[in-house]
């Protein structure tokens, strides 16, 4: 959703109005819903009289110019959760599991789900995503599939009559977590869990929201540049049966919108939630090769060798399963399929950053030396957002 931050203020005060009574939060709805959808950095102001028409009250709500952080309110999911919890939840999140967000107020649940998932990115979740579920529809927590659901804690009381099963239970108000499968907190490699908890340590400062939800992002960011970053390296082109490396910003646009993988299934289906996934048509598999086929040749991505490129035992633990997930398929799918002028997002960009200091500051490009300097680049981050504050 664009502009969330903007629509998260209008719930507030209409949270606020309902609280006075429904009648004030009906004529302030239907105030806003007169209004136009304000361009980025501007505001509207709304206007309503008061239940006996003798007061006046006057509401501004401002569209944040910054689309890249409007629409996420990263510092809401950290104090409501706390460091560890925080990534013990991310870290479920990154095995598909099943995950249930509860809280009181409506704006913290819908604030805290959307956050959850933004911290994905680049990668994007593919199974069922309620942020706020009806009370009619309780009986979806009891899916077999994975989700991010989020429910109101006055529906809580119903959970005990269903068969839960193996459901991550988030309480937001009490920074609580309960039905854990106990692996949450090793899921991360430890030294890359270590330079995360460190970073987001600093987003605790008291400093402004925006430099704050800046450096929660990227610290994530930073953690999947470290993790999957040489995901270039193992996009190979092989042309009349001759392979050749396929260098970073070479890659060949998708000629015919087909996707050929070839191994052992393990299961089908990919969520339809992207158009440009959906498309594809693609199978989980084990030991896989995804490749496209192109104008002068065949694109593949060599999913083996991107694993055990890495030196670090824990982290190819870590690749193993992740490769396994249907956000990483899609991520890669996407990427084998965008011409080389489609790669330019904000993952792009921070992966050159990355290559650039590894060069400039004469450290090897594996994974195992850039995580021995991870921390220190961390709080490099922070200190450069602290400064632009």
């Amino acid at each position: 959703m664009s502009a969330f931050v903007f629509y998260a203020n209008v719930l507030k005060e209409i949270q606020n109005r309902h609280a006075l009574s429904e009648a004030a939060a009906s004529t302030f709805i239907g105030a806003a819903y007169r209004k136009p959808y304000p361009p980025p950095g501007d505001s509207i102001t709304i206007c309503c009289c008061g239940e006996q028409r003798d007061m006046l009250h006057v509401s501004t709500f401002t569209r944040l110019v910054d689309s890249r952080l409007e629409h996420v309110d990263y510092a809401c999911l950290l104090h409501a959760l706390g460091i560890s919890q925080l990534v013990k939840v991310f870290s479920a999140v990154l095995m598909e599991r099943r995950v249930l967000f509860v809280a009181s107020r409506l704006s913290t649940l819908s604030s805290c789900v959307h956050a959850i998932t933004a911290l994905l990115y680049p990668f994007i979740w593919q199974h069922t995503f309620v942020p706020v579920l009806p009370s009619k529809l309780l009986d979806f927590v009891c899916s077999p599939t994975p989700f991010i659901i989020g429910m109101l804690s006055e529906n809580c009381a119903q959970l005990s009559n269903m068969p839960l099963s193996e459901v991550l239970l988030v309480n937001l108000d009490r920074a609580e977590l309960s039905w854990q499968q106990g692996d949450e907190g090793t899921l991360i490699p430890r030294k890359l869990h270590k330079a995360l908890m460190n970073a987001l340590g600093m987003c605790l400062d008291d400093i402004g929201n925006n430099t704050k939800n800046l450096m929660i992002s990227e610290a994530f960011i930073r953690l999947f540049v470290e993790t999957v970053g040489h995901y270039k390296q193992h996009l190979v082109t092989q042309q009349n049966g001759v392979r050749l490396l396929q260098m970073p910003g070479t890659r060949l646009k998708n000629a015919t919108g087909n996707v050929t993988i070839t191994g052992k299934r393990l299961d089908a289906g990919m969520s339809d939630t992207r158009n440009s996934a959906a498309s594809l048509n693609c199978k989980r598999l084990i030991g896989c090769r995804m490749s496209v086929v192109g104008p002068i040749g065949i694109v593949e991505f060599q999913k083996d060798s991107f694993v055990n490129a890495v030196q670090s035992k824990s982290t190819r633990v870590f690749l193993q399963w992740f490769c396994e997930t249907q956000m990483f398929e899609v991520f890669v799918a996407d990427r084998l399929q965008e011409a080389p002028a489609e790669s330019c997002g904000l993952f792009e960009t921070r992966l050159s950053e990355h290559e650039l200091e590894c060069y400039t500051t004469k450290h090897s490009t594996t994974l195992r030396s850039n995580v021995k300097v991870f921390g220190k680049k961390m709080k490099g981050i922070g200190e450069r957002f602290l400064r632009a504050a």
